[in-house]
């Protein structure tokens, strides 16, 4: 297990992208047009880091690591990934995930107050307020707009 690697999972509605970051940059990445709990095991055991980050489209639980409901992976809905990937998984809505990530690394560093609208297979959304990723609620559904 390398330990200094961070994994990255973007699950979508009709794909699955997974990466594999040291903390300073993207250093290989896997991806797959079939989104299925198959396809992610093969993704998530390419690259074996010792910790996870998952984004998922819908409502679920981040302390339990479970989605609680998907309107585009009904399929998923009621899987726990800590329990079936018996790893260290951190999970939140993927809108959230990619607005942090774009606040932090991207196109909107260094602004306090961002809408993100993502559009893909459903449409998302989510809110910074002076530089605070706000209205997640106890199941990181509030600010989903989408």
């Amino acid at each position: 297990m390398n330990k200094k690697l961070i994994t990255g999972v973007d699950i979508g509605g009709s794909k699955i992208n997974i990466i594999a970051w040291n903390g300073r940059e993207v250093i290989d990445n896997w991806r797959t047009e079939k989104v299925s709990l198959v396809k992610l095991k093969e993704g998530i055991s390419y690259f074996d880091a010792l910790k996870i980050g998952m984004g998922v489209p819908g409502i679920l639980d981040r302390k339990t690591g479970c989605i609680l409901n998907s309107s585009n992976l009904k399929f998923f809905e009621g899987l726990c990934f800590r329990k079936v990937f018996k790893k260290d998984i951190r999970l939140d809505n993927d809108v959230n995930c990619f607005l942090r990530a774009e606040a932090k690394l991207g196109a909107v560093k260094g602004y306090k107050n961002i809408l993100a609208v993502v559009m893909g297979t459903g449409i998302g959304g989510a809110i910074i307020i002076n530089q605070k990723l706000i209205y997640q609620g106890s199941h990181g559904s509030a600010g989903e707009f989408g």
